[in-house]
């Protein structure tokens, strides 16, 4: 069962990298690039298995012994989905040249992630039909928990039992990568986000306030900044280094401020107060 879970994970994320680069983006291709976020989005979130050993390990075995005190192993059949994709590669669609060699498909993955949830993307073009706006924003929302999903996904640990867990994982402090290093072999979501597009893009989407003396607008995408502010949460929990990217930037904190009151304005339905802002 979770062999099948991880084989159809990366075949949804092979296929979002090889739609997304398309020129021609009608209905249909709107259509079959939602529906492989959408179903990828269910694949990588945890479900009621959430904590079990892996497949064909017992409790009370080798592995378990030689486990490090407060270690965490993300078993769940959504983690180790998730970390499949960071050791699979891919020919780049992008790429015509026949003599390239296969790329990492988390990278690719994050940059179509990134690329679709861009607000000054190519898809914002008000030519498209009301089924492929429709489609638009749901692609953005299933992009945006995709990205949540992978971020808080804890990455197995080296395969030597003596290892510094507290460096090595997420949650801790991971070293500095060259970039041609994250390009073959990421460490984790966490740090492959902080090292691309993908943080920068949740950010941008915190610029969307409406005007300060204007009632909160029906058609202010709530939903969607909502959700990037709940990713940036998820990868500042999880990362030091995006904690650190975040903190140091001089815009992104009160950009967050800004969101949490619009929050409250939203809900209270009720105007934003300028000098709250």
């Amino acid at each position: 069962m979770d062999a099948t879970h991880i084989k159809e994970a990366i075949k949804m994320a092979e296929s979002i990298v090889k739609l997304e680069p398309a020129t021609v983006r009608d209905d249909a291709w709107y259509s079959s690039l939602s529906t492989s976020l959408e179903r990828l989005s269910v694949l990588l979130t945890p479900g009621d298995e959430i904590g079990v050993p892996l497949t064909g390990t017992k409790m009370g075995d080798a592995s378990s012994r030689d486990a490090p005190s407060g270690v965490s192993y993300d078993s769940s059949a959504a983690g180790m989905a998730a970390n499949a994709l960071l050791t699979k590669f891919m020919y780049n669609p992008a790429n015509n040249n026949p003599q390239s060699r296969k790329e990492n498909l988390a990278v690719l993955l994050a940059n179509a992630l990134a690329r679709i949830l861009s607000p000054s993307n190519i898809f914002e073009e008000s030519s498209i039909s009301n089924l492929s706006t429709a489609l638009l924003h749901s692609m953005k929302i299933q992009a945006v928990i995709a990205i949540t999903q992978l971020a808080s996904t804890e990455p197995p640990p080296p395969p030597l039992s003596s290892f510094d867990q507290e460096e090595y994982s997420p949650y801790g402090h991971p070293p500095p990568s060259l970039a041609s290093t994250l390009a073959s072999a990421p460490t984790s979501w966490c740090h492959l986000f902080v090292n691309s597009n993908v943080l920068p893009t949740l950010i941008q989407h915190l610029s969307i306030i409406p005007d300060a003396s204007a009632p909160v607008s029906s058609n202010l995408d709530i939903d969607l900044v909502e959700k990037c502010v709940w990713a940036i949460g998820n990868l500042a929990g999880d990362s030091e280094m995006a904690r650190q990217s975040i903190i140091q930037s001089p815009v992104t904190v009160p950009k967050l401020i800004s969101c949490l009151f619009l929050g409250i304005a939203y809900a209270t339905n009720s105007k934003i107060s300028p000098e709250r802002i």
